[in-house]
């Protein structure tokens, strides 16, 4: 086979692996020397593009995974956002937003009119650009883990406010240039807006929740549907006379709910997009620059520097205005002004359609793209700086507060459940432990236990592999003991297990055989918190979490840990929580959820009158919920005669729903266990035992003496 040597090189194998070599080699060269790798990749482009050495044509191929990169950076940066934190922050975002438009737009306009002497439709379209700005320094946030804070929340409120204004505005010149403007363009432009954010926020996320429900066990198929959902709404939205981006950011909004943070699907979304897609259109924004821009003349020579100077002074006042209005911190609005600072996306296609319509002249677009270029090297360096001390800030702030130590245990016996433990299992943890999960097998040990061994190891791996897609470490265990409530206790001993989660398939009815033997002799030899779960379907499509709470829960050890745990779930599904109980109960609650602030959800507490008839509570639910019931060993000081029934009551009535009964850990004397619990097993004190058959009689004795007095 003949090779082409010539330049441009246009071998697809060949083009594509120096591209990969830069992806490889820059950002870990330029780590080295404390330089973001997001300029390397723009400098890159640069030179390897058409404007400098030529070693790569600007084709469509590099057009295409350059656009999808940037829709890329618009959908994480929705799909990322805490949708509970941002609500709370909307008038903040609408007020950043206003401010970052306005302040551009008309100073911009004032400036190029008045002095520069460009018509005023002209000068309106070039304000505009500096108006609108991109993300383009967002994965530096989410890679430091800032995405959740305030400063970040409202600029990527901000962002979307100033971004649609400017492209009303970009509507607005092209349709003036062409045709004047009437009511009725306006009449089509609304309606088609209305049609596209319909789709995006109610068709969208009901086709999500059906294709996450009907689709289970498909990773791949999952992440091709959200890369559908994704083009799709940017192209609804071009369709609807906005930018593709909007869309985008849209779209990840619209599936905020439907992928929970640290999920392997999340993960899978970020890993190609920082990998592959982001990377392209950062090479892609560099072929766009042309350095010979320097040498057009004096006049070339101002209008450039005016473009860069005054984009980046536009986008520091309003920075600096939200800081000084809000009382942020010094180094939170410099992470403000970093993130609003740069100019891709929106800018890119504002001047393009400018210079195809004879509105800016080509010394203005060279001068956009070096503006691009400039703008990016300042976002980025601010974002990196301003970024690491906030990380390193809001990590002593973290550190501060007392972390309890997790490790939680999941014995494995059925196939088909593994991944959805581990999903649970990841979801109830502390993002900050960095504690690994512990999948568990037991095989009884006989003449076939290493036969057995070896195959349950096989779920060992699959378990280990499904995990490392959530870039969550694994420890796997594998026991021969003389039966399972043994090996599962003695491992348990042995790692100090916090909690141990133990499955149910939705094949199999819980029957007396399982809580009357083994969860019993759990439950009776342990003191740590047990959860049963029932896992039908994904966490992702769960619209609440309802939790029963019997009387005197709040007095078990390990009651308010628990709780804690589900607030971590609630928090990374975006879930609302819904408290039933005794108004006692709700009380102390809801004291500790709101703690210093700590209530980071949306929260329901009603009055619970089911315990006699739990199967009427359904009605109150649906089958998108998860039902977590807490319950108490016969020792704990919730325990009742009643709390024995959940179980048969949940199998029976509640089949097509997802839930869980909690066993907090309690605290008590030591047990003893040992071989015999393969039939018997030692309970000390035995008084308890005694206690409760006593409690039980003389409850039957009140019942018969009120039923007599009426």
């Amino acid at each position: 086979m003949n090779f082409n040597f010539s330049l441009p090189f246009r071998e697809p194998i060949f083009v594509f692996t120096i591209v990969l070599l830069v992806f490889l080699i820059l950002p870990v060269v330029l780590k080295k020397i404390r330089i973001p790798g997001l300029i390397g990749l723009i400098f890159a482009g640069m030179f390897l593009g058409p404007n400098g050495f030529h070693i790569l044509a600007k084709d469509s191929s590099i057009k295409l995974f350059g656009t999808v990169g940037i829709l890329y950076i618009m959908f994480l940066s929705g799909l990322e956002i805490d949708l509970f934190d941002f609500k709370k922050s909307k008038k903040k975002s609408l007020v950043f937003g206003l401010l970052t438009f306005f302040i551009p737009q008309t100073l911009g306009t004032f400036l190029l009119y008045k002095f520069f002497h460009f018509p005023m439709i002209s000068a309106v379209l070039l304000a505009s650009m500096f108006a609108s700005h991109t993300l383009i320094s967002y994965p530096i946030v989410s890679r430091l883990g800032l995405s959740k804070n305030e400063a970040v929340l409202i600029t990527v409120g901000g962002t979307i406010i100033t971004n649609i204004l400017s492209l009303l505005v970009l509507a607005g010149v092209i349709h003036f240039s062409k045709d004047s403007i009437d009511i009725f363009f306006w009449i089509r432009f609304i309606i088609s807006i209305l049609i596209f954010v319909f789709i995006i926020f109610w068709v969208f996320p009901k086709i999500g929740r059906w294709f996450f429900k009907t689709v289970i066990e498909d990773g791949i198929s999952h992440y091709i549907f959200v890369l559908t959902i994704l083009m799709s709404s940017a192209f609804l939205a071009q369709i609807s006379g906005i930018e593709g981006i909007i869309g985008a950011f849209l779209a990840g909004l619209a599936l905020n709910t439907l992928i929970p943070e640290n999920s392997p699907l999340m993960n899978r979304i970020e890993f190609v997009g920082n990998a592959i897609f982001i990377p392209f259109f950062l090479i892609y924004v560099g072929m766009l620059v042309d350095l010979k821009v320097f040498l057009s003349g004096e006049a070339g020579i101002k209008i450039l520097l005016f473009m860069s100077l005054f984009a980046t002074a536009a986008k520091w006042l309003p920075a600096y205005l939200t800081r000084k209005f809000f009382k942020y911190s010094k180094t939170q609005g410099r992470l403000i002004f970093g993130l609003s600072n740069a100019q891709a996306a929106s800018t890119l296609a504002a001047v393009l359609i400018g210079f195809e319509l004879n509105l800016l002249s080509e010394l203005v677009l060279n001068g956009t793209i070096i503006m691009i270029l400039f703008t990016c090297i300042v976002s980025s360096i601010v974002v990196e700086n301003s970024g690491r001390i906030l990380a390193i800030e809001d990590q002593s702030k973290t550190g501060a507060e007392k972390e309890e130590i997790e490790k939680i245990l999941i014995p494995i016996a059925n196939p088909e459940s593994i991944e959805r433990l581990i999903d649970l299992s990841l979801l109830l943890k502390n993002s900050l432990s960095k504690n690994p999960i512990y999948p568990l097998v037991v095989v009884t040990d006989n003449k076939e236990a290493a036969e057995k061994l070896a195959l349950k190891e096989k779920l060992l791996k699959q378990a280990e592999k499904y995990a490392s897609f959530s870039n969550n470490s694994v420890q796997v265990i594998s026991r021969i003991d003389e039966n399972s409530v043994s090996g599962i206790l003695r491992v348990s001993k042995e790692i100090q297990a916090s909690h141990i989660i133990l499955g149910w398939s939705p094949k199999v009815k819980f029957s007396s055989h399982f809580f009357g033997s083994m969860l019993d002799k759990i439950l009776s030899l342990s003191n740590e918190t047990i959860i049963i779960a029932k896992i039908t379907h994904l966490f992702h499509i769960t619209r609440r979490i309802s939790i029963v709470i019997p009387q005197h829960s709040e007095y078990e050890k390990g009651f308010f840990s628990c709780i804690e745990n589900i607030k971590n779930l609630s928090k990374k599904i975006k879930t609302p929580l819904w408290f039933y109980g005794e108004n006692t109960s709700l009380l102390k609650i809801k004291e500790i959820l709101t703690e210093k602030n700590k209530l980071v959800v949306p929260v329901e507490f009603k009055p619970f009158y089911f315990w006699k008839n739990f199967k009427l509570f359904k009605n109150d639910l649906s089958d998108n919920d998860l039902l977590i019931v807490f319950s108490s060993r016969k020792t704990g000081v919730s325990w009742s005669e009643l709390l024995e029934k959940i179980p048969e009551n949940l199998s029976k009535y509640y089949q097509s729903m997802n839930y869980l009964i909690v066993y907090p850990s309690h605290e008590r004397e030591s047990l003893s266990y040992s071989s015999s619990l393969a039939g018997e097993f030692v309970e000390t004190p035995v008084f308890n035992k005694s206690f409760y058959q006593v409690k039980k009689i003389i409850s039957r004795l009140k019942n018969i003496f009120l039923s007599q007095k009426k």
